[in-house]
């Protein structure tokens, strides 16, 4: 997955509170999604090693944007590498 040709999957994850760390790649559980006032931009939570961090995705389709947010709203509770493993029909 890719915005404006840079890849954008996975997140990058920054810890909400507590010191600055990231976790890198594929890991955690999906919390939470929420959509931005931006146009095909998402917000996204997972817990990990006991922190929740946060993440965001865009994409430049609308409708590619659509489906994969939609296909993240039920996946909340789900592994991240289990999210990352989705196929979506771009026709």
């Amino acid at each position: 997955m890719t915005y404006q040709g840079v890849r954008n999957w996975p997140p990058v994850w920054t810890r909400e509170f507590g010191p600055e760390t990231y976790a890198a790649g594929e890991v955690g559980t999906l919390e939470e999604v929420r959509r931005s006032v931006l146009d095909n931009q998402c917000y996204l939570a997972i817990q990990y090693n006991g922190s929740r961090y946060v993440g965001f995705l865009q994409c430049d389709d609308r409708e590619f944007f659509e489906k994969v947010y939609h296909s993240l709203m039920q996946s909340c509770g789900q592994p991240i590498h289990a999210i990352g493993e989705l196929d979506f029909d771009l026709s």
